[in-house]
């Protein structure tokens, strides 16, 4: 039980500090189109400063995957109390 609140609040922590990616399209590599790569710019939660981040196809794939374990996982009901 212990394990599964400390999980949460690691998760949570996590996620305060993950990078959100730019909501501009026109950030997107033009010359990405021909290949598997796409570009786009991310600004940290706690940073003025943005950078491009590149990523193939089979990256943000396993990204969406652990995406969806996370939500699985934060989505379950927590059991508090004896029996």
């Amino acid at each position: 039980m212990k394990k599964n609140f400390l999980g949460l609040v690691a998760l949570c922590i996590l996620a305060a500090c993950a990078a959100r990616p730019d909501k501009n399209p026109s950030t997107n590599n033009p010359n990405a189109a021909s290949t598997d790569v796409q570009c786009h710019t991310e600004q940290s939660t706690v940073s003025l400063i943005a950078h491009t981040v590149c990523t193939t196809k089979a990256q943000r794939d396993a990204q969406h995957a652990d995406l969806k374990t996370v939500r699985d996982v934060v989505q379950r009901p927590i059991y508090v109390g004896g029996h």
